[in-house]
Protein backbone atom coordinates (compact mmCIF):
# COMPACT_ATOMS: atom_id res chain seq x y z
CA UNK A 1 0.00 0.00 0.00
CA UNK A 2 1.63 2.92 -0.64
CA UNK A 3 1.11 6.97 0.05
CA UNK A 4 0.69 9.96 -1.83
CA UNK A 5 0.96 11.99 1.59
CA UNK A 6 2.88 11.78 4.07
CA UNK A 7 3.03 14.57 7.00
CA UNK A 8 6.31 16.22 7.51
CA UNK A 9 6.01 15.25 11.23
CA UNK A 10 6.61 11.73 10.01
CA UNK A 11 9.04 11.56 8.36
CA UNK A 12 12.19 10.98 10.65
CA UNK A 13 15.57 13.08 10.30
CA UNK A 14 17.74 12.66 7.82
CA UNK A 15 15.55 9.73 6.25
CA UNK A 16 15.37 11.51 2.82
CA UNK A 17 18.51 10.71 1.13
CA UNK A 18 19.57 11.68 -2.92
CA UNK A 19 18.25 8.01 -4.02
CA UNK A 20 14.86 9.46 -2.77
CA UNK A 21 15.17 12.52 -4.33
CA UNK A 22 14.24 12.88 -8.34
CA UNK A 23 17.49 14.32 -10.74
CA UNK A 24 16.59 18.28 -11.52
CA UNK A 25 13.57 18.15 -8.63
CA UNK A 26 15.31 21.16 -6.44
CA UNK A 27 15.43 24.82 -7.84
CA UNK A 28 17.08 27.89 -6.56
CA UNK A 29 13.94 29.20 -4.23
CA UNK A 30 14.53 26.07 -2.11
CA UNK A 31 17.95 27.27 -1.41
CA UNK A 32 18.74 29.48 1.64
CA UNK A 33 20.06 32.69 1.04
CA UNK A 34 23.83 32.30 1.89
CA UNK A 35 23.79 28.39 2.14
CA UNK A 36 26.28 27.70 -1.22
CA UNK A 37 29.75 28.16 0.28
CA UNK A 38 32.99 28.14 -0.88
CA UNK A 39 33.46 24.49 -0.16
CA UNK A 40 31.18 23.35 -2.13
CA UNK A 41 32.53 24.91 -5.68
CA UNK A 42 34.29 22.83 -7.71
CA UNK A 43 37.63 23.93 -8.67
CA UNK A 44 37.69 25.44 -12.13
CA UNK A 45 34.08 26.21 -12.18
CA UNK A 46 33.32 30.02 -11.99
CA UNK A 47 34.44 30.91 -15.23
CA UNK A 48 34.78 34.97 -16.17
CA UNK A 49 31.53 34.24 -18.19
CA UNK A 50 29.77 33.84 -14.99
CA UNK A 51 31.00 37.18 -13.13
CA UNK A 52 29.85 40.15 -13.23
CA UNK A 53 31.03 42.48 -16.03
CA UNK A 54 32.84 42.41 -18.74
CA UNK A 55 35.13 39.57 -18.33
CA UNK A 56 35.03 40.27 -14.28
CA UNK A 57 36.49 43.00 -12.36
CA UNK A 58 40.43 43.21 -12.45
CA UNK A 59 40.79 41.26 -15.89
CA UNK A 60 42.05 41.83 -19.31
CA UNK A 61 38.92 42.42 -21.63
CA UNK A 62 41.13 43.43 -24.94
CA UNK A 63 44.58 43.60 -26.09
CA UNK A 64 45.13 45.55 -29.57
CA UNK A 65 48.10 46.31 -31.79
CA UNK A 66 49.47 47.88 -35.03
CA UNK A 67 48.98 45.50 -38.06
CA UNK A 68 52.12 47.92 -39.57
CA UNK A 69 54.45 50.89 -38.96
CA UNK A 70 52.42 54.15 -38.30
CA UNK A 71 53.69 57.86 -39.06
CA UNK A 72 52.49 60.45 -36.65
CA UNK A 73 52.59 63.89 -38.35
CA UNK A 74 53.99 66.97 -36.27
CA UNK A 75 52.31 68.22 -34.19
CA UNK A 76 49.05 66.83 -35.20
CA UNK A 77 46.58 64.98 -32.81
CA UNK A 78 46.22 61.28 -34.54
CA UNK A 79 44.61 58.30 -33.81
CA UNK A 80 46.62 55.53 -33.26
CA UNK A 81 45.66 52.45 -35.84
CA UNK A 82 45.58 50.12 -33.77
CA UNK A 83 43.59 46.91 -35.51
CA UNK A 84 44.97 43.97 -34.89
CA UNK A 85 43.26 42.40 -32.24
CA UNK A 86 44.85 40.13 -29.76
CA UNK A 87 42.51 39.38 -27.26
CA UNK A 88 39.17 40.65 -26.61
CA UNK A 89 36.26 39.33 -24.08
CA UNK A 90 33.15 40.42 -25.32
CA UNK A 91 33.89 41.42 -28.69
CA UNK A 92 34.23 45.47 -27.71
CA UNK A 93 36.98 46.40 -29.29
CA UNK A 94 36.52 47.83 -33.11
CA UNK A 95 39.60 47.08 -35.35
CA UNK A 96 37.86 49.16 -38.18
CA UNK A 97 37.59 52.27 -35.94
CA UNK A 98 39.77 51.74 -33.44
CA UNK A 99 37.87 51.57 -30.51
CA UNK A 100 36.84 50.25 -27.33
CA UNK A 101 33.49 50.24 -26.42
CA UNK A 102 32.65 48.77 -23.19
CA UNK A 103 28.76 48.83 -23.00
CA UNK A 104 28.41 48.86 -19.29
CA UNK A 105 29.55 51.21 -17.07
CA UNK A 106 31.80 51.10 -14.45
CA UNK A 107 36.02 52.12 -13.86
CA UNK A 108 38.15 50.87 -16.79
CA UNK A 109 42.12 50.92 -16.87
CA UNK A 110 44.13 51.04 -20.05
CA UNK A 111 47.57 50.77 -20.60
CA UNK A 112 48.68 52.41 -23.77
CA UNK A 113 52.70 51.36 -24.72
CA UNK A 114 54.23 53.14 -27.99
CA UNK A 115 57.82 51.83 -29.65
CA UNK A 116 59.41 54.35 -31.49
CA UNK A 117 60.76 54.19 -34.69
CA UNK A 118 62.53 57.98 -34.37
CA UNK A 119 64.73 59.43 -31.27
CA UNK A 120 63.05 61.96 -29.38
CA UNK A 121 65.64 63.92 -27.69
CA UNK A 122 66.45 67.81 -26.24
CA UNK A 123 63.11 69.55 -25.75
CA UNK A 124 61.11 67.64 -27.96
CA UNK A 125 58.24 66.28 -26.73
CA UNK A 126 56.02 63.22 -27.34
CA UNK A 127 52.55 62.78 -25.47
CA UNK A 128 50.42 59.44 -25.18
CA UNK A 129 46.45 60.56 -25.31
CA UNK A 130 43.52 58.65 -24.24
CA UNK A 131 40.22 60.12 -25.82
CA UNK A 132 36.79 59.16 -24.34
CA UNK A 133 33.73 60.15 -26.51
CA UNK A 134 36.10 62.53 -28.66
CA UNK A 135 37.54 64.36 -26.04
CA UNK A 136 40.91 63.76 -24.09
CA UNK A 137 40.75 62.49 -20.37
CA UNK A 138 43.11 62.19 -17.41
CA UNK A 139 46.70 63.46 -17.45
CA UNK A 140 49.00 62.91 -20.72
CA UNK A 141 52.35 62.17 -19.79
CA UNK A 142 55.43 63.77 -21.23
CA UNK A 143 58.32 61.69 -22.85
CA UNK A 144 61.67 63.50 -23.38
CA UNK A 145 65.30 61.92 -24.73
CA UNK A 146 64.02 58.64 -25.83
CA UNK A 147 66.29 56.74 -28.46
CA UNK A 148 64.62 55.11 -31.68
CA UNK A 149 63.53 51.22 -30.65
CA UNK A 150 62.41 52.25 -27.28
CA UNK A 151 59.36 52.20 -25.70
CA UNK A 152 56.86 54.63 -23.73
CA UNK A 153 54.03 53.83 -22.01
CA UNK A 154 51.23 55.28 -19.85
CA UNK A 155 47.99 54.20 -17.68
CA UNK A 156 44.79 55.63 -18.00
CA UNK A 157 42.19 55.11 -15.20
CA UNK A 158 38.46 56.17 -16.10
CA UNK A 159 35.23 55.27 -15.18
CA UNK A 160 32.37 55.25 -18.37
CA UNK A 161 29.17 56.67 -17.27
CA UNK A 162 27.40 55.70 -20.20
CA UNK A 163 26.87 52.70 -22.26
CA UNK A 164 27.55 54.31 -25.52
CA UNK A 165 31.14 55.38 -24.09
CA UNK A 166 34.13 54.62 -26.24
CA UNK A 167 38.02 55.26 -25.94
CA UNK A 168 40.34 55.88 -28.51
CA UNK A 169 44.61 55.87 -28.18
CA UNK A 170 46.16 59.11 -29.58
CA UNK A 171 49.15 60.82 -29.99
CA UNK A 172 50.95 63.80 -30.25
CA UNK A 173 54.61 65.08 -30.56
CA UNK A 174 56.68 68.89 -31.70
CA UNK A 175 59.92 66.69 -33.10
CA UNK A 176 59.92 68.94 -36.57
CA UNK A 177 59.01 66.08 -38.88
CA UNK A 178 57.03 62.38 -38.20
CA UNK A 179 57.57 60.10 -35.78
CA UNK A 180 57.24 56.55 -36.75
CA UNK A 181 55.58 53.76 -34.20
CA UNK A 182 57.14 50.55 -35.10
CA UNK A 183 55.53 47.30 -35.20
CA UNK A 184 56.90 44.30 -35.99
CA UNK A 185 55.42 40.97 -37.44
CA UNK A 186 53.33 39.36 -35.16
CA UNK A 187 54.59 41.28 -31.97
CA UNK A 188 52.93 43.51 -29.90
CA UNK A 189 55.56 46.57 -29.79
CA UNK A 190 53.06 49.42 -29.34
CA UNK A 191 49.56 48.09 -28.30
CA UNK A 192 47.03 49.17 -25.48
CA UNK A 193 45.31 46.90 -23.39
CA UNK A 194 42.27 47.57 -21.24
CA UNK A 195 40.96 46.09 -17.75
CA UNK A 196 37.08 45.91 -15.79
CA UNK A 197 37.78 47.45 -12.37
CA UNK A 198 35.09 47.83 -9.84
CA UNK A 199 31.65 48.56 -11.32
Amino acid sequence: MSKTTIPTGGITADAINGTLIADDAINSEHYTDGSIDTAHIGDSQVTAAKTSGVGGANTPIFHASLGADQNIADQTHTKINLNREVLDSGSKYDTSNYRFTPGETGYYAFQITFTLETAIGGSDTMYIYLYKNGSSVGINPVHRNIPNGNSIRALFIDQATNTSDYYEAYAWHNVGSNVGLYESGSSSLTYWHGYKLIS
